[in-house]
């Protein structure tokens, strides 16, 4: 009896020291196994990634291939990746609105019903796909955001390149920002079937923004924006361009950071941007 009672104190909820001791053991080891599996799995997760990234990686090559004649055009890494990416997705628009056209022929030709929507659709994505070419055309002669503005001048490779006019003139004070107006420059864009400069000017309705005042940030985006939307929405050039304006840093030393938050996310927000250092404002 008195074992027994001894054998009792000496077990928890009926199991002895050294049986509890391998119950622990095993669920231990049992998470040891349930981890390690979570990690196996995760492995080849993160390889099956590797993989599929490379597979895209070695596709997106291969479309890029085809125009490394236009890229080889850009010495700026930042300009070539982004060109590298803007032709990808303009020619895989492109064969995907190609695509969609075949589609709607074939439609058509099988004799369903509401033909004459599938027809619209045909017509809509061709005009599309002739808008992607056009694009895609100007993306390879004149490069990212062509000047709206410029005149035809002969390159070191005895061709020819646009060298951006200058539309307007831009002083970022500490407090304020201020417009100085510049005479239209001569000729026109030719190429384009342009109106001279001088007309574009008067239809940019350019005389009429807040010249020699103070602007601030907010008052200075809106004057400015519809210019550089009318620049961006084609109905300057047949194209998508930009507007160039020469740029005065007329900040104190203690003032820097006012600067460049005015220069990049403001300016360089509307328009191309020159920074002018060897003349006074």
């Amino acid at each position: 009896m008195t074992s027994d009672a001894d054998y009792r104190r000496g077990t928890v909820l009926g199991f002895t020291v050294a049986e509890i001791f391998i119950l622990l053991l095993f669920l231990l080891l049992l998470l040891f196994l349930i981890r390690k599996h979570h990690m196996d799995v995760l492995a080849v997760e993160q390889q099956n990634a590797v993989v599929q990234k490379e597979e895209q990686l070695a596709v997106l090559q291969k479309k890029i291939e085809p125009w490394s004649a236009v890229i080889e055009e850009f010495k700026e890494p930042d300009v070539i990746e982004t060109l590298k990416l803007q032709v990808v997705q303009e020619k895989q628009r492109a064969d995907n609105l190609a695509d969609n056209a075949r589609t709607l022929q074939q439609l058509e030709e099988s004799g369903i019903d509401n033909v004459e929507v599938y027809l619209g659709e045909i017509q809509r994505a061709q005009k599309e796909i002739e808008d992607y070419k056009k694009q895609l055309n100007v993306l390879k002669t004149k490069g990212i955001n062509p000047p709206c503005w410029y005149e035809v001048i002969p390159d070191k490779e005895n061709q020819t390149r646009e060298r951006a006019y200058y539309t307007l003139d831009v002083g970022v004070f500490d407090e304020y920002m201020e417009l100085r107006q510049r005479d239209p420059p001569p000729g026109a864009a030719f190429d384009d079937n342009g109106v001279p400069y001088v007309q574009e000017a008067m239809e940019l309705n350019l005389h009429g923004l807040p010249y020699n005042q103070r602007l601030t940030n907010a008052e200075f985006n809106r004057y400015l924006k519809p210019l550089h939307d009318d620049g961006k929405n084609a109905k300057v050039r047949s194209y998508s361009c930009i507007f160039w304006v020469k740029v005065w840093d007329n900040t104190s030393p203690t003032a820097k950071n006012r600067w460049k938050r005015a220069h990049d996310s403001i300016i360089e927000g509307l328009f191309g941007a020159y920074t002018v250092e060897d003349q006074a404002w």
